[in-house]
């Protein structure tokens, strides 16, 4: 959602350098009560489009802020049949996922973006390892 709490669908203009890899990511509000699965071949647009609410209807109606986990693949073909395998599994499945590598659910893209990062997200646990490939 953007700050004036409407929603938009458009392409982001970033000065941040970006990863051009295809990527499956699943999103989530605050509460971690609405996950949103999705693939692009740039995360950090793709996080920033989210973020000022370009990201799509659902995830602007469902305000889904964090960044809780990520995927990178060397082929698109492959991150698509992903994504479409974990749209179809279990709750509970993409649960394990994000626990595996986000055990704390953290916002994963909140220095990406800082002046637009959830507030409410925690982002500082010096516990917290980030692993890419699981």
């Amino acid at each position: 959602m953007t700050r004036t709490g409407h929603c938009e669908r458009s392409a982001a203009i970033l000065s941040e350098p970006t990863m051009r890899e295809p990527t499956v990511y699943m999103r989530s509000n605050v509460a971690n009560t609405t996950l949103y699965i999705g693939v692009t071949g740039n995360l950090h647009q793709r996080d920033y489009e989210h973020r000022t609410g370009r990201g799509g209807a659902f995830s602007c109606r469902y305000k889904l802020e964090k960044l809780v986990w990520y995927y990178q693949y060397q082929f698109m073909g492959e991150a698509i049949a992903r994504e479409k395998q974990l749209k179809a599994g279990s709750r509970k499945a993409k649960m394990a996922l994000i626990d595996a590598m986000n055990p704390h659910w953290l916002d994963l893209g909140a220095a990406w973006h800082p002046e637009i990062a959830s507030s409410q997200a925690p982002r500082n646990d010096p516990s917290f390892k980030p692993n890419e490939r699981i």
